[in-house]
């Protein structure tokens, strides 16, 4: 009943709102240690954010300076995101006045990134030509390659492609795990930023 009252509450005022300010905690922080003889003192540090996780509200804390002593301090900013995203509240949006339109959202596999691919491969002939043939059929194009070292064992090989729907890696390194040169899985990250 607490956390439905409590809810409420926060649903009432972002009715009038898009965002809520607090901070974080009701004094800046304490040294290291400085509370561990008074779990209370420690426990009601968290009485600006106690609330908004019984109400299960999306929010961030984020540092915005030194208050007394010198000491951290910080905000927090909560939002109905998840009433945004279920469509709950349109007018929740930042736009008081108006009703957004249903935002076009790409398909994660027409994502586009970079990526960071790293294989442990026979070092033989022609297996940089096979790994960077299987890439450029699918129209991904390598931004760099560092193969080091020469083993029997293997090697490392490492491509820093340039930008490529995931879809394409994906194929490309399907094609890659059925040959007979990789010795262990590929590595793939796609870099963000």
């Amino acid at each position: 009943m607490l956390q439905r009252m409590i809810a409420q509450e926060f649903e009432d005022a972002f009715r009038k709102c898009d965002v809520i300010a607090t901070p974080t905690t009701p004094t800046t922080a304490f040294r290291l240690g400085e509370k561990t003889s008074d779990p209370l003192e420690m426990y009601a540090s968290d009485i600006c954010t106690v609330t908004v996780n019984i109400a299960g509200l999306p929010g961030i804390s984020v540092p915005c300076g030194f208050g007394a002593g010198s000491l951290p301090t910080a905000s927090a900013v909560l939002g109905d995101l998840i009433s945004i995203a279920r469509q709950n509240n349109k007018l929740n949006s930042g736009f008081v006045k108006q009703v957004l339109p249903q935002a076009d959202i790409l398909p994660p596999e027409e994502a586009c990134s970079t990526y960071y691919m790293r294989f442990m491969v026979k070092d033989d002939p022609g297996v940089l030509r096979d790994l960077s043939g299987a890439l450029s059929d699918q129209g991904v194009s390598i931004a760099q390659a560092i193969q080091k070292g020469q083993s029997e064992a293997g090697v490392p090989l490492v491509f820093m492609t340039h930008e490529a729907p995931v879809s394409a890696i994906r194929k490309a390194v399907e094609t890659m795990r059925k040959s007979d040169f990789l010795l262990a899985p590929a590595i793939c990250y796609r870099v963000m930023g």
